[in-house]
């Protein structure tokens, strides 16, 4: 199923509860995605084009990210460092808590990033 690049963009704000920066330089329709937490950097970048990703999500893109992405023609989403590796320790924390019957709690320590 295709979803529309700024559809996607727009749930995972949502999600997130965050903004995200959107370099479009792939198709306008996506089927195919990529996430990586924290720092997607051109390793990252390669790999997703080489796979036939049509859109890659990471924490934060840098500059020689940014410049991949543009030369292998796919869209690119920096949803933020803190938002994107919160759902891990999130998903964790739940899982610890339903399989060991404990109290947790997380705590919630925004970067700004």
């Amino acid at each position: 199923k295709e979803i529309s690049l700024k559809e996607f963009v727009k749930e995972i704000e949502k999600k997130l509860e965050t903004k995200c920066h959107l370099f479009e330089f792939g198709k306008k329709q996506i089927k195919k995605i990529a996430v990586v937490s924290g720092n997607g950097g051109s390793a990252i970048v390669r790999e997703a084009v080489s796979k036939d990703f049509d859109c890659l999500v990471v924490g934060e893109a840098g500059h020689s990210s940014y410049h991949t992405a543009k030369e292998g023609n796919i869209n690119l989403i920096a949803a933020g460092h803190y938002a994107t590796e919160t759902l891990g320790v999130k998903a964790l924390m739940n899982l610890l808590k339903e399989k060991f019957d404990v109290d947790v709690k997380f705590i919630d320590a925004p970067s700004g990033f």
